[in-house]
């Protein structure tokens, strides 16, 4: 719910903001017959910018596929400070909760971590499918062939390691998919949070900015009038 109001403010500012315009043009000189011309100016200037944003938002993964720079992309998320750590955490529950559930319903190995793989979402983790299975079908255990995946930790690997030995190995999967869910929850809230607070404090400048050239505006033309006398 609380990403709810930075929402409320971009609408805010996307359809009052231009109601600030119409004060601007009042004190230039603008007629009353003006003011409709210079709101529907602001809303459309606004709905075009806020149209750009959804755009370039929801069309980057494409535009990245197409680049093909999306591996490289996948990489320097997973090495970001702050999102980084729940951007692994969100591919290691979506790896183990698929591995899971293909072992248990008895899937050959090597295409149950494929398919693990690719259910990440993560393209740079999909393109190391091929070296993990080669080294499944060379005779390596799968704790020593996930070494090489960025997002699992030597605890998780030593885990799984565990849960071969002992035959335990599906439990031990889904208690670590549960932690990596759990993990990738609580760092997500803290993101949000910090989000939403970085988002209001821009949408309360953008509007105090403007709330300012309106009241302060002709106090300044006074004193630039004075001066020019």
């Amino acid at each position: 719910m609380s990403l709810l109001y930075p929402g409320y403010l971009i609408l805010a500012f996307t359809f009052a903001g231009p109601l600030l315009g119409l004060s601007l043009g009042i004190r230039e000189g603008a007629g009353v017959n003006e003011l409709p011309k210079l709101y529907a100016t602001g809303l459309a200037t606004n709905l075009l910018a806020l149209a750009a944003a959804f755009a370039v938002f929801l069309g980057m993964p494409m535009l990245l596929v197409a680049l093909g720079i999306d591996r490289r992309w996948d990489r320097l998320k997973m090495k970001l400070p702050l999102f980084g750590p729940a951007y692994r955490a969100i591919h290691g529950a979506r790896f183990f909760t698929s591995l899971a559930m293909g072992l248990g319903a008895g899937v050959e190995i090597s295409r149950t971590v494929t398919l693990a793989l690719r259910s990440t979402g993560s393209a740079e983790l999909a393109a190391a499918a091929g070296p993990i299975v080669a080294r499944i079908r060379r005779g390596s255990s799968l704790a020593e062939s996930l070494e090489s995946m960025p997002v699992l930790d030597p605890i998780s690997l030593g885990a799984i390691a565990i849960g071969e030995r002992t035959g335990t190995l599906d439990d031990t999967l889904e208690r670590l998919a549960d932690e990596s869910a759990d993990s990738a929850m609580r760092r997500c809230k803290v993101l949000a949070v910090a989000g939403v607070a970085v988002l209001t404090a821009a949408a309360f400048a953008v509007i105090l900015k403007g709330l300012l050239a309106v009241i302060l505006g002709p106090i300044a033309d006074y004193f630039r009038q004075i001066g020019d006398i």
